[in-house]
């Protein structure tokens, strides 16, 4: 075929190993026209001697007053020769790439990426042939007069590459740290600001080169904060609410309305689970037909290289690669004290010339704006109970496990924990870890495995402001003492609890906010009435653990502090799905009060941001005290539940004696004895806790080792003693009292001589 003016027409360049030979040869031929300066600047004697002049040399120099320094760059006849051999191998070469397949040939593609233009493609071709052979490094130390330089300078990589004084100042603005060709971290250009840009070391840095000659591999700098994201077969099999879904599926579609906008598509996802962030985003990339590269956030702040630099390492790799972004996990980015990493950060993306995410965990501002108006912001947040339940479904589809009715167990686990699909599919493996230690040669899954991991889970958080309480499985609200009038209200709010993730859906009912998604319960009665107990109950019949906040640990003295902790107990207790017990309530929930004074100021704050922390809690928050008179009105207008424990009167006595009871092989207290006790000793179920533990004490020193009513007597003594309540014949009866007086009362001394006496 002939083309136009009878030529043929270019042929492609065949591999892209054949497009650099042919460029590096005729970069090549800029170093042979400046060993034609040289050779024409010094004698051949002075030349074999290496530069070092004679003083007719010098002279000769020192006279010459027809040459400006400007012209020192002009070709003089062989010279310009050799050049326009350069640019004849230029035309040529271009014409070659034009006929290429796209995409092939590696230096046309970083010419495109990154916008080069010609002579920032020679400096680069310059800077690649010392790594090429060590041919060049000898003639670069000869060029530049010192033998031991074999990487070039700034200034003699811009004299090889100038035709006159305005090239060469062009060729080193290529070089200043602002360029493309430095700050894109194609070129490295050693030393300080303070030093001469001419003096200062360039070098082509070794993921170019690498590049340049078809190695793929990532940068080593990056390659643990970096990963390529797996493909994601369906968006819609994810966990998202369907208006998300409908809008991210709008995004792909904008290729073809506005391809110039989806090269700056900028996505801002937040939400508790990152995972699910970085496997939209990659079906997103995939509908785009881009690959993505991951980078973790987390990972590159504590790195041994500065943040900044392994950003910029990232975003040249996804350039090369032809990729999308993500960083994930990077809510640690909004610290105040990140301010400026954030900032350089967002000053590449806006340069990077694919799509990018950023996943912003829980930082998303209330508007949804938190990186800039250029992203758009997607919420993908917890998966409600259908979707968990779901979930579950899926992970519990497996042979040989003893999970009984697999749908109600799903159903059960998303009630309970509220999750997200990264949690779930961890949750499962951890159990399945469990069933392996159970039995290393048969592991079925069972029940209580997916609970105990899921509780484990959920179990890592709040360890410096609360105490994890792990409630015993066989535990239930039967074993909590309470007349019928106060037990209703206890199994109303154990059905509240069960049914709260799920009743808005199936209901229809929308909250228009955040406030009230919650369950808050308030316990008011004495200590030892049992209100731990019922917590410990309540949450054993969720299967969650759920923690005792340490106030003295909360409380702080510094001002704003206390506000610190109690939002990250909120925050953690959010994402860890555990069931919060606040003991003694009225000490952070009680009134506000008039401001006589500073603190009373901060003081009501703190009452403050408490109910809001609580309104927009989306747990459950159980509240004990002994003093309801004392709880906010603001705070009793929140509470959904309000449970009264009484001081049990005697038929409720009788039912704690005989729960707290060892087995019947262990002790010998009839059911008259039990009666009596009930009757006579008017304790709350704390109390008879400790005078059954002290009971069982004292069973341990006698010979058969059993627990009886003499010793039950005796702890009650003690635990009157520590009430400093007297102990009467009256109160005790005659035998208790007996009892009481010679194991408890009566000094040794005396117990000694009646003990003689009754043997005499």
């Amino acid at each position: 075929m002939i083309g136009l003016f009878g030529s043929p027409p270019p042929a492609p360049y065949p591999t892209s190993a054949a497009h650099l030979a042919d460029e590096v040869h005729r970069a090549a031929g800029l170093v042979r026209a400046q060993l034609l300066r040289f050779e024409h600047a010094w004698p051949e004697a002075q030349r074999e001697k290496y530069w070092h002049l004679s003083d007719d040399v010098l002279e000769e120099l020192a006279g010459d007053t027809d040459r400006s320094p400007t012209a020192e760059f002009d070709p003089d006849s062989q010279t310009a020769r050799i050049l326009a051999w350069v640019d004849a191998r230029r035309t040529e070469i271009d014409r070659h790439v034009g006929a290429s397949e796209p995409g092939l040939l590696r230096l046309d593609v970083l010419r495109q990426e990154f916008a080069l233009e010609s002579g920032e493609i020679d400096l680069l071709l310059l800077a690649l042939l010392p790594l090429l052979h060590s041919r060049f490094r000898w003639l670069y130390g000869v060029l530049q007069h010192d033998a031991a330089r074999v990487m070039p300078t700034a200034g003699f990589l811009a004299e090889l590459c100038a035709r006159s004084a305005a090239d060469y100042a062009a060729a080193l603005r290529f070089l200043v740290r602002a360029g493309s060709l430095v700050d894109d971290r194609l070129l490295e250009v050693a030393g300080t600001d303070e030093e001469p840009l001419v003096l200062r070391p360039v070098s082509l840095e070794d993921r170019i080169a690498a590049f340049l000659q078809g190695d793929d591999r990532i940068d080593a700098r990056v390659e643990h904060v970096a990963t390529w994201s797996t493909p994601v077969a369906d968006l819609r099999a994810l966990p998202i609410a369907p208006e998300i879904l409908n809008r991210l599926e709008m995004l792909p579609h904008l290729r073809a309305a506005e391809p110039e906008f989806v090269g700056r598509l900028r996505l801002q996802f937040s939400g508790p689970d990152g995972s699910l962030a970085m496997r939209a985003f990659t079906w997103i990339a995939q509908e785009l037909e881009l690959p993505l590269l991951t980078l973790d956030v987390r990972a590159m702040l504590g790195a041994s290289l500065p943040f900044e630099q392994l950003v910029d390492l990232s975003l040249r790799e996804a350039r090369l690669a032809g990729s999308a972004v993500m960083f994930a996990d990077a809510e640690p980015l909004f610290a105040e004290d990140r301010a400026h990493q954030l900032a350089h950060l967002m000053r590449r993306l806006a340069a990077f010339p694919r799509p990018a995410a950023l996943d912003i965990g829980g930082a998303a501002s209330p508007d949804g704006l938190t990186v800039g108006s250029a992203f758009i912001p997607f919420l993908l947040a917890r998966p409600t109970v259908d979707m968990r339940r779901k979930l579950w479904l899926k992970r519990l589809a497996r042979e040989g496990d003893r999970l009984g009715d697999v749908e109600e167990l799903a159903g059960e686990l998303a009630a309970a924990f509220q999750l997200t699909d990264a949690q779930i599919r961890e949750a499962e493996r951890a159990a399945r870890v469990f069933a392996r230690r159970r039995n290393v040669f048969l592991a079925p899954l069972e029940r209580a495995d997916l609970f105990a991991a899921c509780r484990a889970l959920a179990s890592r958080q709040l360890v410096a402001f609360a105490q994890r309480i792990e409630p015993d499985p066989k535990l239930t609200l039967d074993d909590v003492v309470l007349p019928p009038l106060n037990q209703r209200p206890l199994i109303e709010l154990r059905e509240r609890i069960r049914n709260n993730a799920e009743m808005p859906h199936v209901m229809g009912l929308r909250h228009p906010t955040r406030q009230g998604r919650g369950v808050l319960a308030l316990f008011v009665g004495g200590s030892g009435t049992g209100k731990t107990l019922a917590a410990e109950a309540l949450a054993s019949g969720q299967h969650v653990d759920f923690f005792r906040v340490d106030l003295a640990a909360l409380v702080s003295k510094y001002v704003g502090e206390t506000e610190k902790n109690l939002a990250k107990i909120f925050a953690d207790a959010e994402r860890t799905n555990c069931m919060l017990f606040f003991d003694e309530a009225d000490s952070m929930f009680g009134k506000r009060g008039d401001v006589k004074e500073a603190r009373d100021r901060w003081a009501n704050l703190e009452v403050n941001f408490l109910l809001q922390a609580v309104d927009a809690h989306p747990g459950v928050v159980i509240l004990a005290t002994n003093f309801r008179q004392s709880i906010d009105e603001a705070f009793l207008r929140r509470i959904h539940v309000i449970v009264d424990f009484p001081a049990p009167d005697a038929a409720s006595r009788r039912r704690i004696w005989a729960n707290l009871l060892p087995a019947p092989e262990h002790h010998t207290v009839t059911a008259e004895e039990l009666t009596q006790l009930a009757d006579r000793f008017n304790l709350t179920g704390g109390n008879i806790r400790n005078v059954v533990v002290d009971g069982c004490f004292r069973a341990m020193q006698a010979p058969d080792r059993r627990l009886t009513a003499r010793h039950l007597v005796a702890g009650v003594v003690r635990e009157y003693q520590k009430l400093v309540r007297p102990t009467t014949i009256g109160e005790f009866g005659l035998q208790f009292y007996q009892w009481a007086t010679e194991d408890v009362l009566a000094p040794p001394r005396a117990r000694t001589e009646a003990g003689a006496a009754g043997a005499a």
